[in-house]
């Protein structure tokens, strides 16, 4: 039994181990991690690396929705965010030993409301399980994965262009997202002037 709410900022924590959580078992189910175990000072380093942008998103999220367990402890979480008309789900992540009983399902029906946003997305894993779930809720599947695999080394490529660091400017701004307009067909400010 679950009941759904609203997530707040002092559900943030809570939310990010259950993101962690679920990463960490799906890594270990296709073997590339030997124990899906998470501690405490793996969620801290990792938000560490992950904190700023988790919070900026959580602070500009269009939907953001928790599943609590009968006692109150939150089990799954669920989060979208607006940008120029064009909705994407940014964090979707039930706990391991409660998937597939239906929570999934609820919480992506309220991060991704049907005739919400001018175009909707979602960039996702490849678990079997979420985009089984994703296709009966009627998106449609896009690939473009590739894995590639080999020792890290230092190639230099020989070019005309030249590499600028880019001040945090509205001129900035205003150039990254007319590319982003371009390529994406939609435009992130808000996320670029971070």
């Amino acid at each position: 039994m679950f009941e759904l709410r609203r997530a707040e900022p002092a559900d943030m924590p809570a939310a990010f181990a259950i993101f962690r959580r679920s990463i960490i078992e799906y890594i270990h189910r296709i073997g590339i991690l030997d124990s899906a175990e998470v501690t405490d000072e793996m969620l801290d380093e990792a938000w560490v690396q992950r904190g700023p942008w988790v919070e900026h998103l959580w602070r500009t999220a269009a939907e953001n929705w928790l599943a609590v367990d009968e006692d109150g402890r939150p089990i799954g979480w669920a989060m979208s965010n607006e940008r120029d008309g064009h909705l994407e789900l940014a964090f979707f992540f039930v706990e391991p030993g409660v998937q597939s009983k239906g929570l999934g399902k609820a919480l992506l029906e309220r991060a991704m409301p049907v005739g919400r946003g001018r175009h909707r997305a979602i960039l996702a894993t490849l678990d079997p399980r979420a985009l089984s779930l994703y296709l009966r809720s009627g998106v449609r599947y896009v690939t473009g994965v590739v894995d590639l695999y080999g020792p890290p080394s230092s190639i230099e490529v020989e070019t005309d262009l030249a590499f600028e660091r880019l001040e945090r400017t509205a001129a900035a701004v205003e150039l990254i997202g007319g590319v982003e307009q371009e390529l994406l067909g939609h435009r992130r400010d808000i996320d670029i002037e971070l």
